[in-house]
């Protein structure tokens, strides 16, 4: 089996470190070697680009374990029970061959070799899931997320317990949700929000079986966000898992925890929860005085199938995410003074009334219904 650079006995670098620390480490080496480029030119330049490509190996989190597998293989090298064992030589020997296509970046050739590799896969191989661990994420780089999805699934029912494949599943969820909200799939979105949420709920209920209290803090983070910013949002629930991750880190990190907590979702929700309260009476007194806004000027009533349309569109989908809400702010502060301007003028309400026709027709056929409504 062929090797592959070793990076951290070429660089000297610690391979129990996170991603981010050895990301830093190589900026101070790159700046070190800067300083001897004039000394000793030629091994400067053989020392950037093993760091360049150092870089790209561990750049995230994933990468960086896709390539400590690759490497733990190319070192061991086939068993010597193995050598005439053609099945699992030459699955071992794909799965290398992907895992090297993926970490350069050439996934669409890494998801050609993995699909050859599972030709060869025997379950006996492979008892805690990692070959479908590589595939998903070799799936996942090239679009695919939901053959990402069900190669993780198999990789779960390898090893049902594994924190870090729940993980990758809830965050797979997520990459589906932000598409379906940012294709106005709304429905869809909401789908894979909740997906998403199960799948969190289950992380934290296992990783504190487990004792991985980051595990859990992170999982909890994720839920204040999603119930937060995310459809069907539920503002108590994301209190509520914000405060916890706020408790778990107060223990955890007790001397430094604001540190940790500044860099959290859960910060923000809170804060935004805070600013929130602050505009929200504003709002509401706004809304009590009546007032002709553009919907209702241009429809003639604030009670009629397209106007009901919108107002659903507002309470259900804008107001379930953080740039929504803005915008509803922003349209009671402005909309009475626009209207009571230029209400009356007819060019106002044939240029409004082919936008918002337009407007009701495509929510309307995404599912949003024009049955009467009362506000939320």
């Amino acid at each position: 089996m062929e090797k592959i650079k070793d990076y951290y006995e070429l660089l000297h670098l610690e391979s129990s470190d996170d991603s981010e620390t050895i990301i830093d480490e190589l900026s101070q080496l790159e700046r070190t070697w800067k300083q001897r480029e004039i000394s000793n030119p030629e091994k400067a330049s053989e020392m950037f680009v093993l760091i360049r490509e150092a870089k790209e190996v561990f750049k995230t989190s994933d990468s960086k374990n896709v390539y400590d597998h690759a490497l733990e293989l190319s070192k061991a090298g086939p068993a010597p029970e193995l050598i005439d064992n053609s099945r699992q030589k030459q699955f071992e020997d794909l799965k290398l061959e992907a895992l090297k296509h993926w970490s350069s970046k050439r996934f669409d050739y890494a998801q050609k070799v993995i699909e050859k590799a599972e030709a060869y896969y025997d379950e006996k191989d492979d008892s805690n899931g990692d070959f479908y661990k590589i595939a998903s994420a070799i799936s996942q780089s090239n679009g695919d997320i939901n053959r990402a999805i069900d190669y993780i699934d198999r990789a779960l029912m390898q090893d049902p317990d594994n924190i870090d494949y729940m993980e990758r599943k809830a965050f797979y969820y997520w990459e589906l949700e932000e598409q379906s909200f940012n294709d106005s799939d709304y429905k869809t979105s909401e789908m894979y929000a909740n997906k998403e949420r199960a799948m969190l709920a289950k992380i934290v209920v296992e990783s504190g079986k487990q004792v991985n209290t980051e595990s859990k803090i992170n999982a909890l983070d994720r839920l204040a966000n999603s119930w937060y910013f995310y459809p069907q949002r539920d503002i108590n629930k994301a209190k509520s898992y914000a405060n916890q991750v706020i408790s778990l880190l107060q223990k955890n990190h007790p001397s430094d925890w604001n540190d940790f907590y500044n860099k959290t979702n859960s910060k923000t929700v809170l804060e935004t929860i805070e600013e929130e309260k602050k505009t929200e009476n504003e709002i509401i007194r706004t809304k009590s005085r009546g007032g002709c806004y553009i919907a209702t000027a241009v429809y003639g009533s604030y009670d009629c199938p397209n106007v009901w349309v919108l107002r659903r569109f507002r309470d259900y989908y804008l107001a379930q995410n953080w740039f929504g809400r803005r915008f509803i702010e922003v349209y009671y502060t402005v909309s009475p003074t626009i209207v009571k301007l230029f209400g009356s003028k007819t060019w106002f309400n044939r240029f409004w009334r082919a936008v918002l026709d337009k407007k009701v027709v495509c929510l309307k056929s995404k599912g949003v219904s024009d049955k009467p409504y009362y506000d939320r």
